[in-house]
């Protein structure tokens, strides 16, 4: 493979894990920026959030300031994953929140060695997670905001946006993701869409992708989901499975992520993300909630995103010959 390509397999692997891990290990460390502080105000109640110091944060995080901060002081302390839990509870300790706004899944890990082990914590929100309806059950008192759309929207969208049938939709899915899969399966029926499973180990082999992702071609699946599950995008694996199979498949790729769609080569036609402005607003919603309630949960602890951003690889799209037939559906295009 050439050397541009391999680069790309290693950034896009990167990519990944930095914007919805779902794995424990530490994250690694991307460039940094920097999340000021506002002044302090006496008897002003904090949110506090607890984030790598990533761009990929800082749309939601302004969004959220801008709505919180008529009531809130929004502190932000950097947390990359790996901090051991005195560190979370000097964060704490330090600024006393009302709230606390965790960003992405080694943050809310790292939070959760710490709150397992106190009495009473703060309600905590998580935002930009992988699977956060699963990583919710697992940390005291805590709300989400899921970052994946029901993969029926995104079917329903190149079902719109290009004027395909969609009937049989495929996804390649490790045992662990059985229950999230079942939930997809029944709400794809209700449009009459078939969800086809190809199951793979915990720890797949290039092998053992390329003939679940082979198994899938062969079923005559109208269109492919990929999971945001960075165990089946580590880099030997895009480069040996899934960019090969790519290069050959003629039908549209759904993807979870915007780095997957904006990629060079290409590997993502079409995703449905959450909007990141609506988001931040979302979570000040929240926050803003929970202050009525006396900083108790209630209702749904786990909600859908207000509002999704449709993004679509024009030439990909072109290369499998597919026309845009409503541009009106399509937020970003890729060229």
């Amino acid at each position: 493979m050439r050397r541009a390509a391999v680069c790309f397999c290693l950034a896009l692997a990167v990519a990944v894990f930095m914007v919805v891990s779902s794995c424990q290990r530490p994250q690694q460390r991307a460039a940094e920026v920097d999340f000021p502080d506002p002044s302090r105000r006496p008897s002003v109640p904090v949110v506090l959030v607890l984030a790598p110091p990533v761009e990929s944060f800082a749309p939601v995080l302004a969004a959220l300031r801008a709505e919180a901060s008529t009531d809130f002081d929004v502190l932000v302390r950097p947390v990359w994953g790996e901090e051991p839990p005195a560190s979370i509870g000097h964060h704490v300790s330090e600024c006393n929140p009302a709230a606390v706004v965790l960003f992405n899944n080694p943050t809310v890990l790292a939070y959760r060695r710490w709150a397992i082990r106190q009495k009473t914590v703060p309600p905590a929100l998580i935002l930009m997670a992988a699977f956060a309806d699963q990583l919710q059950r697992t940390v005291p008192h805590a709300v989400a905001i899921s970052y994946e759309t029901p993969a029926v929207t995104a079917f329903v969208g190149v079902r719109a946006t290009f004027g395909n049938p969609v009937r049989r939709a495929g996804v390649v899915a490790r045992p662990s993701f059985s229950a999230y899969l079942r939930q997809q399966r029944s709400l794809a029926a209700v449009e009459e869409i078939e969800l086809v499973v190809e199951r793979v180990t915990d720890e797949p082999s290039v092998d053992e992708l390329r003939r679940a992702l082979e198994r899938l071609d062969a079923a005559s699946v109208d269109v492919l989901w990929v999971l945001n599950d960075n165990r089946l995008l580590t880099a030997q694996l895009v480069e040996r499975a899934w960019l090969p199979f790519v290069g050959e498949f003629d039908r549209p790729i759904v993807v979870g992520v915007p780095s997957l769609v904006r990629s060079d080569p290409s590997f993502g036609t079409y995703a449905a993300i959450p909007d990141l402005d609506a988001l931040g607003v979302q979570a000040a919603d929240i926050i803003f909630e929970l202050a009525n309630h006396g900083f108790q949960i209630t209702g749904s602890p786990v909600r859908q995103p207000w509002s999704v951003r449709v993004m679509v690889d024009k030439a990909q799209a072109m290369r499998m010959g597919l026309t845009v037939r409503n541009p009106r559906r399509i937020d970003i295009i890729v060229e």
